[in-house]
């Protein structure tokens, strides 16, 4: 795979990248493997079955028997594949597939993933200094890109599942799958509830998947090394105590641990199940199917999930991959690029309404503010695709260069965007006068000098950071453009000094009584240029890249961290609470209509845990919603499947079909709409869970009582879920005052110390502020939808206006932050402390 001309280091570092590949394409192999291993155990049994045929004599067999056959289509007496053949044949399949993946994968890593649309030349040059075409050609662009994204992901998706629902199709997969003991049930959940919007997002949610599948194994793999084959007639109530009290401690592990949040999901969902069979009670000398004594069973069903859980998971990086790869990285690049481009935009169109110096700015200003909003929520999405690209390539080689050059264009995006909130908020109470306009024509040549200085320098660091190193020639282009920029804010500096003497008079309050909203417009324009300039110092520099290796990822992670945190510990209490309820209503049954010992009680809980942060009533519908409409959904479709027989050239096309439209339905819906996409989202995976079954199409009074057994007991999960919700999660309103009040004293506190010029601590640092101003727009949102028996409604637009006035009142306070420090880089996240120091002469 090496490209003629590369470099033996850029090669080995592109390929180490992928060693998440590696690991599928061995499972890919051996799976393969032990699929023709089987192959000797599979031919003694046919010969034994073969054996047993030829001592049965034909006068035995009964009429029935001789009928079937005779009616039995002939090109339906026996397959083309052995089941041994056809899963060899799929293994070898997907591991070249996920080769392909990996080829394309590296072919495509470093060009942009363009799905805007295209506009013309002339267009965009309008558009640069007219906010109102700039503001509808974003939103027009960003609603065609999103609904082509959101289409082309739901056919992969639909694909995805395709190919994850052959393994029930296929009768030859099928069998084997099922010699081997194992479930396929959740092969399509696992497809659908892993893959994201890129490939970065879709392997950080198959590592969890994978990582929490493989610790349910090794639970259960060292209980039966310990107590093999479980809780049996007659053994002592210790042994029984021994696997309860083993049980308890390994959940509130997994729950109290500071593990992702899928790790703990998928953990959980197979160990309730297996800790289920294990305390069953069950007859002498019956095997449960689990590893004992401390080997490994290939043919057991903790270890089936381990394999179809990889299986799921190449098959999922496939669909992402083929034909061009849907990649974080490339994600990354196109954003960075649209959004510096968008402040090119907001920057030239704010300093036209101020050099224009029209009567009425309403709604060009208003035009800005909006734009800027959809610049801001950008750039949260390109934070998580720098984010999500680590799992693409580790920060391997100049990958790691890269990324973190990204990172430091987000931080100072996020300052500049700042800087142009205040600037709106001056252009809005700025004042207009004769003396106003003589001044704006005065220093509107040197303004517009800087802005195109400036707009120039922030071009040329990002086509240096594009490829993770800057060139001696990139360097010395950057100084130039560095210079230039200082040149400008000098030139702007004397033409605003020497202006303002002349026509505001001498003396420093006339010209302030003057020009107050000019002198702050002028300076915040400065800082602008100031940030965009301390970038190209810092390109030119060639700062050294702090680089996060796999090692390094690894030994970071405390496990016991998340004690600390109050948040994680009401969610691990709450949840713990929920699953042990499940766990207990489904091992002593309920009411003779829920059998005992029924693990799917604790398995849905488990499956549906969330962090999310919102209002338990609302939750709580939605799984309601999600959970009892997939099931039902899910056994009619299965019945239309099997409607027409099966093995039969109906039953294939339908339930091709029908796999096909659900899963790139469901999956379109839940990327397309915010309040309801948890619900399609958990539609996606109980639906497919239960129209991918092994086909009957006949079912027995067994199976009709099973559907409404399985919906009975989504109702019943979902209940006690909503209970312990309910009970312990606190009021909604009653944290909305308590966050709007704390955030007023963490501000008065700030400002105290802006003045001060002191370096703020942490507890009144930019971070937290902006932190608790978050606080105040979800808990409003929330107890905005919590119901109220007695008393008003929730006044949403007072929290709506304390968080509009409050971010306000913020910008304000980092402005004179940047005034007593004559820097706008004293305020980014990243600063060393010297910069964070006032002017000593201020």
């Amino acid at each position: 795979l090496k490209p003629t001309g590369s470099s033996p280091r850029s090669t080995l570092s592109c390929c180490s990248s992928y060693s998440m590949m590696r690991i599928f394409l061995l499972v890919a192999f051996a799976g393969g493997a032990c699929a023709e291993s089987c192959a000797d155990d599979v031919a003694l049994l046919q010969h034994q079955l073969s054996s047993a045929k030829t001592r049965i004599s034909l006068k035995e067999r009964s009429s029935d028997e001789v009928e079937a056959k005779d009616l039995k289509p002939a090109h339906l007496e026996e397959d083309h594949l052995t089941p041994n053949q056809a899963a060899a044949f799929g293994f070898s399949a997907v591991a070249a597939l996920l080769l392909a993946s990996l080829y394309q994968q590296r072919k495509y890593i470093n060009e942009p993933d363009n799905l805007e649309e295209s506009t013309t030349e002339k267009t965009k040059r309008l558009a640069k200094t007219n906010m109102g075409l700039a503001l509808a050609m974003d939103m027009d662009g960003d609603r065609k890109s999103f609904a082509k994204e959101n289409t082309m992901l739901a056919l992969r998706a639909g694909s995805a599942a395709v190919a994850a629902g052959i393994i029930t199709f296929n009768p030859a997969l099928s069998r084997w799958f099922s010699s081997m003991n194992y479930d396929v049930t959740y092969t399509c959940v696992l497809v659908l509830w892993c893959m994201g919007r890129n490939l970065g997002s879709t392997v950080s949610g198959l590592f969890d998947a994978n990582l929490g599948t493989v610790m349910a194994f090794l639970w259960i793999w060292i209980l039966e090394g310990i107590l093999p084959n479980g809780y049996m007639v007659g053994d002592s109530m210790e042994k029984w105590l021994f696997g309860v009290a083993y049980f308890v401690v390994t959940t509130l592990f997994m729950m109290f641990g500071s593990w992702k949040n899928g790790v703990r999901v998928w953990c959980l969902s197979y160990h309730v199940g297996n800790m289920m069979t294990w305390l069953k009670p069950s007859a002498p000398g019956t095997d449960d199917g689990f590893s004992h004594n401390f080997h490994i069973r290939f043919d057991g069903g903790s270890f089936g999930y381990v394999v179809v859980t990889m299986l799921a998971s190449a098959i999922t990086v496939i669909a992402l991959s083929l034909p061009n790869p849907r990649m974080a990285h490339r994600n990354a690049l196109k954003d960075m690029r649209s959004t510096s481009s968008g402040f090119d935009t907001l920057l030239r169109c704010t300093t036209k309404i101020y050099t224009d110096c029209a009567e009425d700015i309403s709604t060009s200003l208003q035009g800005a503010k909006i734009f800027q909003t959809r610049l801001v929520d950008t750039i949260e999405g390109l934070q998580a695709s720098i984010d999500a690209s680590w799992w693409e390539h580790f920060d391997m080689g100049k990958f790691a260069d890269i990324r973190f050059a990204l990172r430091k264009h987000v931080i100072i995006l996020k300052g500049l965007l700042n800087c142009m909130s205040s600037l709106h908020d001056t252009l809005e109470y700025g004042v207009h006068s004769d003396k106003h306009n003589q001044l704006v024509q005065e220093v509107k040549a040197p303004l517009e000098e800087l802005v195109e200085n400036t707009s120039s320098l922030f071009d040329t660091c990002l086509a240096s950071m594009s490829d993770g190193s800057i060139g001696d020639d990139e360097a010395v282009e950057l100084q130039k453009s560095v210079t230039a920029v200082e040149e400008g804010i000098a030139k702007l500096s004397r033409q605003m000094r020497a202006s303002a003497s002349k026509i505001g008079g001498e003396g420093w309050l006339n010209q302030q009584e003057v020009f107050k909203s000019d002198w702050e417009f002028l300076f915040l324009i400065c800082s602008v240029a100031r940030l965009i300039a301390d970038l190209g110092k810092h390109y030119g520099g060639r700062t050294r890249s702090h680089s996060v290796s796999v090692i390094s990822a690894a030994r970071s992670f405390n496990v016991f961290s998340g004690l600390s945190d109050p948040a994680h510990m009401d969610f691990a209490i709450r949840n713990s609470i929920s699953l042990f309820a499940c766990w207990i209503v489904g091992y002593m049954g309920m009411f003779s209509l829920i059998p005992p010992y029924t693990a799917g009680l604790a398995s849905n809980a488990s499956l549906l845990m969330s962090t999310a942060v919102g209002s338990a009533l609302k939750k709580n519908v939605g799984r309601v919603q999600g959970l009892v409409v997939g099931t039902t959904l899910g056994s009619l479709l299965y019945g239309f499947i099997v409607s027409n027989g099966c093995n039969t050239p109906l039953y294939y096309i339908t339930g091709i079909g029908t796999t096909f439209i659900f899963s790139s339905f469901v999956f379109y819906m839940f990327l397309s709409t915010t309040e309801f996409s948890f619900v399609f989202y958990l539609l996606a995976g109980f639906g497919s869970s239960h129209f991918l079954q092994t086909c009957s199409p006949e079912p027995s009074m067994e199976d009709k009582s099973a559907y409404f057994e399985s919906i009975l007991i989504a109702i019943v999960c979902v209940t006690i879920l909503a209970v312990v919700d309910i009970a312990m999660s606190p009021s909604a309103r009653k944290e909305s005052e308590k966050a709007a009040i704390h955030f007023s004293k963490t501000l008065t506190k700030a400002i105290t110390f802006q003045l001060s010029d002191v370096s703020s601590s942490s507890p009144y640092s930019k971070q937290v502020i902006e932190g608790e101003l978050a606080t105040i727009r979800s808990k409003a949102s929330e107890a905005e939808m919590e119901p109220h028996f007695s008393g008003a409604p929730f006044n949403t637009a007072m929290y709506n206006q304390l968080s509009t006035r409050g971010n306000s009142l913020f910008i304000q306070v980092l402005t004179y932050r940047w005034a007593l420090r004559h820097s706008a880089s004293s305020t980014l996240d990243d600063v060393p402390d010297e910069v964070k120091k006032g002017d000593s002469r201020v």
